[in-house]
């Protein structure tokens, strides 16, 4: 059995971001279902049917992060890109753009994040991320997802092309005309490249260090197994975000009719965790079934008391042709 995690023994909380302070899922399934009409109509049924036989292939990280250029990808693989028209392809193109902006403004925080965050540091705690997405990208999600950035006092995350040196970094953030892209610039850290959570489990160690503190008084949260290993790795307890890892009937719909299956979902997870608690017990860890606003129960916090409630309208609602 996994030990007890004791708040008052917290001085650093580290959290992912997708399916942890954002719903990922819930939002690809909103993006990626008109997606995959306006592609049966932009371009053919043939085309849509062919994606959908074939993405399921192509990397995690593609498929949900970039699941317009995953499809395009296989069409061009097949040789159907080239059987397109141009009026087709251009249907496509333009498919594929109204994704990604979608993708980029419409992120929703789960309920009390922000102010669960808030609470955090008002605590004294330092609150940082690590995310296995690429700076900018995550960056542009937490804004989104209307995170304040003053509340993060650093990020890690995977570089971007050509910035995968801080320095490079740095200077490509102040010259942002983003206030709040550029507001990073000294608080974005990048890590080696492809050092995935599920690849390299020494992230996690190497922040605690980067903050001075012990990764004993570190608690990295996360919504999946790679968050676990990472987290125990570097001797830090871990706090499972358990609203992350379950897939509602909509996405898991969708992931079935196009061949996909993206995450091992919630019960694969817990059957993972328990076995490692099982054969470590000094595995620390924490379950937060309510999702991520269970920290202030952990963390000894008030209560959180506003945010966007969890029946809240979504920025956008993406429909075919928008």
């Amino acid at each position: 059995m996994a030990s007890a995690v004791a708040g008052a023994d917290i001085d650093l909380v580290i959290s992912d971001i997708d399916n942890t302070l954002i719903d990922l899922c819930d939002q690809w399934e909103r993006l990626t279902a008109p997606f995959m009409a306006e592609l049966a109509e932009a371009a053919d049924p043939e085309s849509a049917d062919l994606v959908a036989g074939n993405v399921g292939a192509r990397s995690i990280t593609g498929r949900i992060h970039a699941f317009p250029d995953a499809a395009r990808r296989v069409l061009e693989d097949s040789g159907r890109w080239r059987q397109l028209s141009e009026e087709q392809r251009s249907g496509f193109e333009q498919a594929a753009h109204r994704w990604y902006v979608h993708r980029d403004r419409d992120a929703r925080p789960y309920p009390r994040v922000v102010e669960t965050i808030r609470a955090i540091k008002e605590s004294g705690r330092a609150f940082a991320i690590h995310t296995d997405a690429m700076m900018l990208h995550a960056l542009i999600r937490l804004k989104s997802a209307g995170i304040p950035g003053e509340l993060i006092d650093r990020i890690y995350a995977q570089p971007d092309p050509g910035l995968a040196d801080r320095e490079a970094l740095r200077s490509y953030l102040r010259q942002s005309p983003d206030a709040y892209i550029a507001s990073f610039a000294d608080r974005a850290i990048p890590l080696p490249p492809k050092s995935f959570k599920a690849l390299s489990k020494t992230n996690t160690a190497e922040i605690c260090r980067d903050f001075a503190v012990p990764p004993a008084r570190a608690l990295h949260v996360g919504d999946n197994f790679c968050d676990a290993q990472t987290a125990h790795s570097a001797g830090a307890a871990f706090a499972w975000q358990e609203q992350g890892a379950a897939i509602g009937p909509a996405t898991l719909d969708l992931q079935r009719r196009i061949g996909l299956v993206t995450m091992p979902g919630h019960d694969a997870i817990g059957a993972d965790l328990a076995a490692l608690a099982s054969a470590d017990g000094d595995f620390r860890m924490v379950r937060l079934t309510q999702g991520f606003q269970d920290l202030s129960a952990v963390l000894n916090l008030p209560a959180p008391q506003t945010d966007l409630p969890a029946e809240a309208e979504p920025a956008f609602a993406y429909a075919p042709g928008q």
